[in-house]
């Protein structure tokens, strides 16, 4: 079974595309779930976590803030 995303996707996404699509295909759904769906969400998987590393390492600004305490 070809279990290689529908186009080549960014460091570290295919380390989760290989996670979910094997766990995809051992549920039996994998001939009825969207490739390219999922591929998308690897990567927007990888990119939230950046951000979120991002967000926790320094912090964020927030519009309208008054003080260093907001």
């Amino acid at each position: 079974m070809d279990l290689e995303p529908p186009y080549e996707l960014t460091l570290p996404a295919p380390r989760h595309w290989d996670r979910l699509a094997k766990q995809i295909h051992a549920q039996g759904r994998w001939d009825v779930v969207s490739h390219d769906l999922l591929a998308s969400f690897c990567q927007l998987l990888h990119l939230s976590q950046e951000c979120l590393d991002a967000i926790l390492a320094d912090g964020v600004v927030v519009a309208g803030s008054r003080s260093d305490r907001d």
